[in-house]
């Protein structure tokens, strides 16, 4: 057997396997980093190229936590709510969060923080990208630069923690919304 292996070794089949293999080696990385995100980056394409045939309703919702009151529309079908887009209004610009969700669960929250250039037109200043998996966010991007938040940091756990809160009190508040419409 050792002397099937020595021809193989020798030969330019190997050497075309030792460079497939060095190149999957190199390329792997980015390939993963983006199939950790692949659900959320197709549930986020999937609804947001469903919106016209979707249900939206529109509402007005209070967390608890806050001094504001949000504005918050809802896309929806069979399943349950697919999108929320909630803007909170500030003088200095808006922040908008859309939540998404797949099967009843958060798959991703993207947010942006809007702020006003010298020319008085609305730019994003800050931006947000979180991805989520069984009621967990697993990986957090932010800022315009899109810098991973390291998951064991505090930070993490603390958003993480707040922003399936937030998700969990606009969901409901938009199911309330759409049964008092009903």
């Amino acid at each position: 057997m050792s002397c099937v292996f020595d021809r193989f070794k020798s030969s330019s089949a190997a050497l075309l396997l030792f460079f497939l293999f060095t190149a999957s080696c190199l390329t792997s990385p980015p390939a993963l980093a983006q199939a950790d995100t692949a659900q959320a980056r197709q549930v986020f394409a999937e609804v947001n190229q469903q919106l016209a045939q979707l249900k939206k309703t529109s509402l007005k919702a209070k967390r608890p936590d806050v001094a504001y009151t949000s504005n918050v529309k809802v896309w929806s079908d069979d399943s349950g709510v697919r999108k929320l887009e909630v803007t909170d209004l500030d003088d200095s610009g808006d922040v908008m969060t859309e939540y998404y969700y797949e099967g009843g669960k958060l798959v991703f929250v993207y947010q942006a923080v809007k702020g006003f250039n010298d020319a008085n037109k609305q730019v994003t200043r800050h931006e947000e990208r979180q991805y989520f998996r069984a009621d967990k966010m697993f990986k957090w991007l932010s800022g315009t630069d899109k810098a991973e938040v390291g998951s064991k940091s505090s930070d993490f756990t603390a958003e993480a923690t707040a922003r399936l809160a937030a998700s969990a009190f606009y969901a409901k508040a938009a199911a309330q919304g759409s049964a008092a419409k009903n």
